[in-house]
């Protein structure tokens, strides 16, 4: 009788050996590295810090401070000395601004007003005062006396751009009073050809520098002005104020064509 294990070892026998031929070992070939020639391999060795090595540190440190110990002195010293002096600048500029707020607060007169810019006419706070002397003067019909007050404050590197631009305006209204066309003139084109001013005074000063030329019997000049403002902006309702100005540049330079502009016309 056949042992039934015997055919079984006989039947896995050439499977076996098939899978040995047929399915061979997959192997990645190893490509060697090609070394330059005379190539030798680094080697970082890091050399620990020793108890003798700290000293002698310190004894080169403790050398270094007893060498320039006057220089290290003299450099602290004149740290201290910008301190104190920024200091001491920076309080007396306080109570400086100080008194100018209270003597442009107490004064009631134009005289007042007159003293108290003389002494802190150079501060930044005196636009204010300014444009209340150039009030007072107004009032009285002192208008070149104003109109000097308000040209100081549009010159004021200090004040915001609108006031800048709002009193060489202002001014040139008054010029204009007094019959000084040409400032007048200056004064408007210090707001109209300078693209840092609000848009809306800009087409305002256009619009005043026109009225002036058309007084003076400049009619060119009077429409190259007048051309400075986009009368597309008219129905404008992101900027009223500067729609308000592109109104009446249209309807002006609609008068000039047809030849009706009043020799006299105004700004406002």
């Amino acid at each position: 009788m056949k042992d039934p294990a015997a055919g079984r070892f006989f039947f896995f026998q050439p499977v076996q050996f098939i899978w040995r031929v047929k399915m061979p070992k997959k192997t990645i070939p190893q490509i060697p590295r090609e070394q330059p020639k005379n190539y030798k391999a680094k080697t970082v060795t890091r050399k620990k810090a020793t108890a003798e090595d700290l000293s002698d540190q310190f004894d080169s440190f403790e050398t270094f401070l007893m060498k320039n110990w006057k220089v290290i002195a003299g450099c602290f010293a004149l740290i201290l000395v910008v301190v104190l002096i920024v200091c001491i600048t920076a309080e007396v500029q306080k109570r400086s601004d100080m008194k100018a707020r209270t003597a442009f607060a107490n004064a009631a007169s134009e005289d007042e007003l007159v003293e108290a810019l003389d002494q802190y006419g150079s501060k930044n706070i005196a636009a204010a005062a300014r444009l209340r002397l150039a009030g007072m003067y107004a009032d009285h019909e002192k208008y070149p006396e104003a109109a000097e007050q308000l040209r100081l404050v549009s010159e004021d590197s200090g004040a915001d751009w609108f006031i800048r631009a709002r009193a060489a305006l202002d001014a040139g209204y008054l010029c204009e009073k007094a019959g000084k066309n040409d400032e007048a003139l200056k004064l408007y084109n210090t707001v109209s050809s300078n693209m840092d001013m609000p848009e809306a005074l800009q087409a305002e000063a256009s619009y005043a520098q026109t009225c002036v030329l058309l007084s003076m019997n400049k009619e060119p000049e009077a429409l190259e002005a007048l051309g400075k403002i986009n009368q597309t902006r008219i129905g404008s309702l992101t900027d009223p104020e500067y729609a308000y100005w592109a109104q009446k540049a249209q309807t002006l330079e609609n008068r000039i064509q047809s030849g009706k502009a009043a020799v006299s016309e105004k700004a406002l």
